[in-house]
């Protein structure tokens, strides 16, 4: 141990006091003593004086006995505290460290060793105490960010119902309505407002983790630099974007789009923390996470990892805020200024891409936001433009199948609008009955992914044993295992995510309708 070790020796007797500064001073470590003869004075040297050990004895005279050690630990949890006492007893010794002591020393029986033996084991103890409270803090905060993330998601996909429904009937009345009407304005912020909601539950359910993702293998410095030009005007001219990119670095398995609103959400924390200005550097790296990682870091795992880190020299944030900062709807900001869903996005985006995100800051000296991506093996794909197919498929039949009455209602009354026949069925039972009964007119199953008893991944599992060449196209508010599981969300596969529009829908059916069977 090199560096200096500060002692606070106290002990009102002026011989046992000076035999133990005797023994301290021939000890291996670099000791620096500060001493006092009460309780009184070596609170006062507590409060001015950075103490890293205390040598306590239990006999002074404005305090005796397991008293003082509740006292002095009280004031100063942080400081080991070795108790110092003339009597042997096993059992006073055990209530010692009981009352906060981390070690008990008898008086006559003290040399060198034993005390060298017990600073450094009280300095140890104290290091893996102090680890072992910062990860239950950190566990804590993880299992808390995931109970808010549930309840998140539960409300998203609920409201993403609602607000289909919204949308759908709002579109029915512009429709029949004369260019001119006054209505159709009323009708119009009503859509407006179904939409500003829309983006709402589409950043609760990336919190929650249960957005709908399209990953694929990409180079993180690829979408960066894409990026940078869009960042620039994002942050203005009085902020210096500085950025650092490994060009060997490794590939990962995540969504592009999300993570371009990972970095833009990141990048309008950093300028709003800056407002006279500053220097962003945004950095990339191969990172290897190890077990040291993992044991600070309960929620990690091992293994090789793209780091991405967004650094500015901002205002930074008091412990206080930084322990809240990827909840939803926390917000530093003053009224009207944000949402306060920002930073929850981008925890949830990182996270349901099986990455880590960490947060450092201190008041007036910046933030750093450290995220980890695990990397992946395989090939960079070309991305190819999709037909959009928009003329109806005529003479088509659709199962429909959604538990949700008045989302079951409305879907069907635009399906049947656009000249499809539609079969509709308000849960797993009642499908695989209609499929059984009208198996060779159904071409296509919509079907919603979460519904009691039967999901919609297992129904089309089952439905297609008894109509093989059914094509398929899920809908939901939110993605859940079972998606994931029965590749919803794989290239070959269709989904839809609610709220839609009307011709979002008939433009999604019929792009399904028209692709070749997988």
């Amino acid at each position: 141990m090199s560096r200096k070790l500060t002692v606070l020796l106290v002990e009102d007797n002026p011989g046992d006091a000076l035999l133990l500064k005797e023994i301290l001073s021939r000890s291996t470590l670099d000791i620096q003593l500060c001493t006092a003869q009460t309780l009184t004075e070596a609170t006062d040297i507590g409060i001015n004086e950075s103490i890293q050990v205390a040598l306590l004895d239990l006999g002074l005279p404005d305090s005796q006995g397991l008293e003082t050690v509740v006292r002095f630990h009280g004031k100063f949890p942080d400081i080991p505290v070795i108790v110092l006492t003339g009597f042997e007893d096993d059992d006073f010794a055990v209530r010692a460290v009981e009352a906060g002591a981390q070690d008990y020393l008898t008086k006559g029986k003290v040399d060198t060793q034993t005390v060298t033996r017990a600073l450094r084991y009280a300095l140890g103890r104290q290091e893996t105490e102090k680890k072992l409270a910062d990860s239950k803090t950190k566990i804590h905060q993880y299992e808390r960010m995931e109970a808010i993330g549930q309840l998140a998601g539960g409300v998203a996909h609920d409201f993403n119902n609602l607000l289909t429904v919204i949308t759908s009937f709002a579109e029915f009345g512009i429709d029949e309505l004369k260019d001119g009407d006054p209505l159709k304005k009323d009708l119009n912020q009503i859509l407006k407002a179904a939409e500003r909601g829309s983006s709402l539950t589409r950043q609760l359910l990336a919190f929650s983790k249960k957005q709908v993702m399209e990953p694929e293998i990409i180079n993180i410095n690829s979408l960066l630099k894409d990026l940078e030009k869009m960042l620039h005007r994002l942050i203005g001219e009085d902020i210096e974007l500085q950025s650092a990119y490994d060009e060997n670095i490794g590939i990962v398995f995540a969504d592009p789009s999300q993570m371009d609103q990972v970095f833009m959400n990141l990048v309008v924390n950093a300028k709003d923390a800056m407002p006279t200005g500053g220097r962003l550097i945004i950095s990339t790296r191969n990172a290897t996470i190890d077990s040291q990682f993992v044991t600070d870091h309960p929620y990690a795992r091992e293994g090789q990892f793209i780091h991405i880190r967004v650094e500015d020299t901002g205002i930074g944030m008091p412990a206080s805020v930084r322990t809240r900062i990827f909840e939803p709807f926390y917000t530093t900001k003053p009224k009207n200024k944000g949402t306060g869903l920002g930073l929850s996005t981008v925890y949830g985006i990182v996270k349901q891409s099986n990455g880590i995100i960490e947060v450092n800051s201190t008041e007036g000296r910046g933030t750093i936001f450290d995220i980890y991506l695990p990397q992946v093996s395989g090939e960079i794909a070309d991305r190819e433009s999709q037909p959009d197919f928009s003329q109806p498929i005529a003479n088509a039949t659709i199962l429909l199948v959604e538990d949700d009455k008045a989302v079951r209602t409305i879907t069907q009354r635009i399906l049947i609008s656009a000249g499809y026949d539609v079969i509709a069925a308000a849960n797993g039972g009642e499908a695989l009955l209609e499929c059984e009964r009208n198996g060779d007119k159904i071409h296509l199953i919509l079907s919603d992914v979460v519904m009691p008893k039967m999901g919609g991944a297992e129904l089309v599992k089952r439905i297609q044993q008894i109509c093989p060449s059914v094509k398929v196209l899920y809908m939901s508010g939110y993605t859940d295992t079972d998606l994931a599981s029965y590749g919803v969300l794989k290239p070959q596969a269709a989904f839809l995510a609610k709220p839609f529009k009307a011709k979002e829908l008939l433009c999604k059916v019929n792009d399904v309708l028209l692709m070749p069977k997988q």
